[in-house]
């Protein structure tokens, strides 16, 4: 597993928003809770069926998306962690 995505935690949102896309110029292609951490996997429902068998919570089953398939768990803190397998899935991207 490597990491992909890490949330950036901000003080006033509205204002980081502007400084992210009026200052850095980046554009907001899509608003989503994605959770603390982004694991990449070969294989997510392979990988989610040995976590399963080892006691972990599961928070959410393999899900084909349009970025690929992913599944989300949480840590023995209560974390919510997220892993993904990045794959073709014919899912269009929302607009």
């Amino acid at each position: 597993m490597k990491i992909i995505i890490v949330s950036v935690r901000v003080t006033d949102q509205d204002r980081a928003l502007k400084f992210y896309t009026e200052t850095l110029g980046f554009e907001v292609t899509e608003d989503m809770d994605l959770g603390a951490l982004f694991f990449a996997v070969d294989d997510c429902r392979a990988r989610f069926d040995e976590l399963v068998a080892k006691g972990v919570e599961v928070i959410q089953e393999p899900m084909e998306r349009f970025y690929g398939i992913d599944a989300a768990f949480r840590d023995d803190s209560g974390n919510h962690i997220r892993m993904t397998q990045q794959v073709e899935t014919g899912i269009k991207p929302p607009v």
